[in-house]
């Protein structure tokens, strides 16, 4: 795992790489984070993950996930420009999350490598807007987002009407 982060961040540009912030792991259970990333790459900024996520990548142009958690659902939902890579024999996907995964990436916003979500974060650098709002990156959001990770004004609502399906 740590290979692959380090094989993007390898693969990025100066000015990119110049402009990267590392959101490091609140724990550290003994791996010596820090000192691991900042031997390799002391030219990046380092996030020690005191404030919350949000308030982080609110102030970010992009936000990376490299493994399969929350954290790009929410800045998905957040509609906050994304890219996601990990290896797959490593975050295996049933079949049908691997269709929506295949809409991802088909836009560019799903990586099964690190090269690629370099060479896409390197592509998209000078203008990540207008990559993002196209209407056929805004469409698989939206519709990911819709299966995965819906955001609802009656979100209590539905919780209600899914708890009474069961009892």
């Amino acid at each position: 795992y740590f290979d692959q982060q380090c094989r993007f961040i390898e693969n990025l540009t100066f000015e990119v790489k110049n402009k990267t912030k590392l959101r490091l792991y609140k724990k550290d259970f003994g791996w010596d984070q820090f000192s691991r990333w900042n031997d390799l790459f002391p030219e990046l900024s380092y996030d020690f993950a005191t404030r919350p996520m949000k308030e982080v990548a609110s102030r970010s142009r992009i936000f990376i996930a490299t493994y399969n958690a929350t954290t790009y659902l929410e800045s998905l939902s957040w509609n906050m420009p994304t890219i996601i890579f990990w290896k797959p024999e490593h975050w295996e996907l049933n079949d049908e999350a691997s269709k929506y995964f295949d809409l991802l990436e088909s836009v560019g916003i799903f990586h099964k490598t690190p090269e690629s979500a370099a060479n896409m974060l390197i592509s998209i650098w000078d203008d990540i807007e207008s990559w993002w709002w196209s209407d056929k990156v805004q469409e698989a959001v939206n519709t990911f987002c819709n299966k995965y990770s819906s955001v609802s004004d009656d979100s209590t609502h539905k919780i209600e009407s899914i708890f009474k399906k069961y009892i």
